[in-house]
């Protein structure tokens, strides 16, 4: 298109065209979706797992950059961002390394992930 259009004609405009007949959603904004409670010894636990264990394997997250994150997202709270997500990211994966998985155990042993 050329010429000076609002920066959200499309999405105006997609907008009110509405959903296709008969397919419903239901829309539930982000905002008023309740956020974990963390736990803030277990949390270190699991950031600590991350770092020690799937870290080094993929070094993509500067070490202390991100635990001044982590400190000041237990300081302020779960929020709806993207650096409480980025916690949260890395809690779940710090969960997931540091559990055994136990319906492996009869695979060969290079089998196993490296982490």
């Amino acid at each position: 298109m050329l010429g000076n259009f609002p920066s959200n004609l499309f999405l105006s405009k997609e907008a009110e065209r509405g959903w296709p007949g008969g397919h419903l959603m239901a829309w539930d904004p982000v905002d008023n979706q309740p956020l974990p409670v963390i736990v803030p010894s277990d949390a270190r636990a699991l950031v600590d797992s991350f770092f020690d264990l799937a870290h080094p394997e993929f070094p993509i997250l500067h070490q202390q950059l991100f635990y001044n994150l982590f400190e000041r997202t237990l300081e302020s709270g779960l929020q709806h961002d993207t650096e409480s997500a980025l916690v949260l990211v890395i809690l779940a994966v710090g969960s997931i390394v540091v559990k055994p998985r136990h319906n492996n155990d009869d695979l060969p042993e290079d089998s196993h992930p490296s982490f």
